[in-house]
């Protein structure tokens, strides 16, 4: 058929097959394009519908934590105050200082008095080590002090009941070892005792030390009366020195 014998039928019937062949194809390579981004788009608002449902639940249990947290603080505190030596080593200078004395003159004593204080016959071979005189070499997380053992005589009970009153020790310790022989009601108990110690905050930078013959570790470590230095290796002790207390 040629051109001149087209009617204008013919003209529409061709331009409405173009146009669908047209519509189809945009069909094929946009619109299912963009339908599939929108399948897309809305499998990803159901995820994040489903979290924001859970976001109530959450925040519960983030309040919940949050006041755990705050509790168990609250209780660390009131034993760190009645069990823990006050002993930081944010400055490590002022902390060795007063682990000495914890150890040289506190400790010691403490223990001695709080066994005469026992109402079960004991004996009590204590003995505190001294601390270490080199600020950048102390236990500054967790220090362990085996302080020796105790031996106590009695029924089983009273064996048992002497146990519990370590709960009411000034420091936290840990007892190891607990035997007990003999014939009842005339039995003998054995245990060792060993502090257990938490410096308080966090742990300062190292000290800047000095060295030198004779010439101790002063120069670094400005602001400790009562020192003196000239030990081997720049090692000081308090004056007196820090024999084990028994």
């Amino acid at each position: 058929m040629s051109v001149s014998k087209l009617k204008p039928i013919h003209v529409i019937i061709i331009g409405a097959v173009v146009c669908i062949a047209i519509i189809s194809l945009l069909y094929f390579l946009v619109i299912t394009k963009y339908n599939d981004r929108i399948a897309a788009l809305k499998a990803r608002e159901t995820a994040a519908q489903s979290v924001v449902d859970t976001l109530p639940a959450a925040q519960r249990s983030l309040a919940e934590a949050i006041t755990n947290f705050n509790m168990t603080k609250a209780r660390y505190s009131r034993v760190e105050q009645r069990k823990m030596a006050p002993v930081s080593f944010e400055d490590r200078t002022e902390g060795m200082i007063a682990q000495w004395k914890e150890q040289g003159e506190v400790l010691g004593p403490m223990l001695n008095s709080f066994m005469k204080k026992a109402k079960i016959k004991n004996t009590a071979s204590f003995s505190v080590q001294a601390a270490g005189v080199n600020p950048n070499q102390l236990e500054t997380y967790l220090i362990r002090l085996p302080v020796g053992s105790v031996t106590v005589t009695g029924t089983f009970r009273e064996i048992l009941d002497h146990i519990k009153i370590w709960q009411d020790f000034g420091r936290l310790v840990q007892l190891d070892g607990l035997s007990i022989s003999g014939q009842s009601p005339n039995l003998t108990g054995s245990y060792s005792v060993t502090v257990i110690q938490f410096p308080r905050g966090g742990v300062g930078p190292d000290i800047p030390m000095a060295s030198g013959s004779g010439g101790g570790m002063m120069g670094g470590m400005p602001g400790m009366p009562g020192m003196m230095g000239g030990m081997p290796g720049g090692a000081v002790m308090p004056l007196g020195g820090m024999p084990p207390v028994k």
